[in-house]
C-alpha cells in the first residue's frame, strides 16, 4: 500500500502531476482526489459490459486539467464515436 498524501506531497514540491489507477480499489475502498491526487483513471469494463463486450475507462480529476486532456484527445483521435460503444454487440 502507497502513502498517497505523502507521493502527492513530493510530486507538487516538484512541480510533477500524479495518477493512479484505482479500478481494482475502487471508490468504495480509496478516494484518491481527497488524498490530492490529480487524475483517477478507473476501468469502467468491468461494471458496465462485464461480458467482454464492452472496452470503456473513465478519467476523474480537477475541471482544468480535464479540460486540457479532453483537447489532446481530440486531436489524437482517442476517443469513440457516440455509437461505437453499441456496433460492439454485432460483431461476428
Amino acid at each position: 500500500m502507497l502513502d498517497l498524501p505523502a507521493i502527492v506531497k513530493v510530486a507538487k514540491r516538484h512541480g510533477v502531476l500524479t495518477m493512479i489507477d484505482a479500478t481494482l480499489a475502487t471508490p468504495f475502498n480509496i478516494r484518491p482526489l481527497e488524498m490530492g491526487v490529480d487524475f483517477v483513471i478507473h476501468s469502467a469494463t468491468k461494471y458496465l459490459g462485464g461480458h467482454n463486450d464492452l472496452l470503456a475507462g473513465v478519467t476523474l480529476g480537477n475541471h482544468k486539467l480535464l479540460e486540457d486532456l479532453n483537447k489532446l484527445q481530440r486531436m489524437i483521435g482517442a476517443m469513440p464515436g457516440p455509437l461505437r460503444l453499441f456496433s460492439c454487440s454485432n460483431a461476428v
